[in-house]
């Protein structure tokens, strides 16, 4: 299992190398993902989820963005019968993000481009349960991958922009049920993702 505090240092030496820099040559924001596409397939099935995603980029000589972020996705799905009101069957589904991206920028004023990577440092829980039996796994993992991304700057404050990460996923999980036949070993995920985001950042 990662260890998770790998994130928070990682987290600490970016902040460091940002206030080794001229004060005038750094500048400090926040960000917020107004959408992110891999949440909108949900809205086709009756899905109940919530994923906010928060950012602090730090941009120095308007040249490199550092970004640290957390972002939460929880998603609650239930299935019930329709001739028998016992009979039904619940998925949660919850996983904590602590992200830190690198990016090379490039101004088009006043368009700015960026590339490079995005790492996460992933803590997963999934639950399900129906009327006899019940399920939990819990785990953590990672992603990591290049992203790409264009922003428009509205002024020297704000800007809206479009972002695209290719991410490849690992998670390991743990599972504690119910059932005396489960098996209690670790269960080890892996997948290939891509995720296409909107972001709003502010920049002081």
């Amino acid at each position: 299992m990662m260890k998770k505090y790998t994130l928070i240092l990682l987290f600490l030496l970016s902040l460091s190398a940002a206030r080794g820099q001229d004060s005038s040559s750094v500048k400090f924001g926040l960000g917020f993902t107004l959408v992110d596409f891999r949440d909108m397939a949900n809205t086709f099935f009756s899905y109940h989820y919530f994923s906010p995603n928060f950012s602090i980029p730090i941009v120095i000589k308007n040249m490199v963005r550092i970004e640290p972020s957390i972002g939460y996705f929880n998603r609650n799905i239930e299935f019930k019968s329709q001739e028998n009101e016992n009979d039904f069957y619940k998925v949660s589904d919850s996983n904590t993000h602590l992200g830190l991206g690198l990016f090379f920028l490039k101004q088009y004023a006043p368009l700015q481009v960026y590339w490079g990577s995005y790492f996460s440092y992933i803590i997963s829980t999934e639950k399900q349960n129906d009327k006899d039996d019940r399920d939990t796994e819990e785990g953590d993992g990672y992603s990591i991958g290049p992203a790409f991304g264009m922003e428009y700057l509205f002024n020297k404050h704000f800007s809206l922009g479009g972002e695209i990460r290719a991410q490849y996923l690992k998670l390991v999980r743990e599972e504690d049920s119910t059932r005396e036949t489960a098996d209690k070993d670790k269960i080890t995920y892996h997948s290939f993702v891509t995720r296409a985001l909107i972001t709003l950042r502010f920049y002081f």
